[in-house]
């Protein structure tokens, strides 16, 4: 096994992280106009980049995924 001991609780903590990131890019996905990949996230082009602002204020999240995925 790699990394450190599994536990209820660090298996609780990695589910909770991966449901969290899931829930922002179901949440990405649903904005009419958007675009996503696996590679390049949400390709924010420079036209779109005040819809983004706004959408990452109210999910500050997202913010990995913008230009990645």
């Amino acid at each position: 096994m790699c990394g450190g001991p599994k536990t209820a609780k660090s298996c609780s903590n990695k589910w909770g992280y991966l449901f969290v990131i899931y829930r922002v890019i179901c949440q990405i996905q649903a904005v009419s106009g958007w675009t996503w990949s696996d590679e390049t996230g949400a390709s924010i082009t420079e036209d779109l980049v005040s819809s983004w602002d706004d959408f990452f204020l109210a999910h500050p999240k997202a913010k990995p995924f913008k230009h990645s995925g």
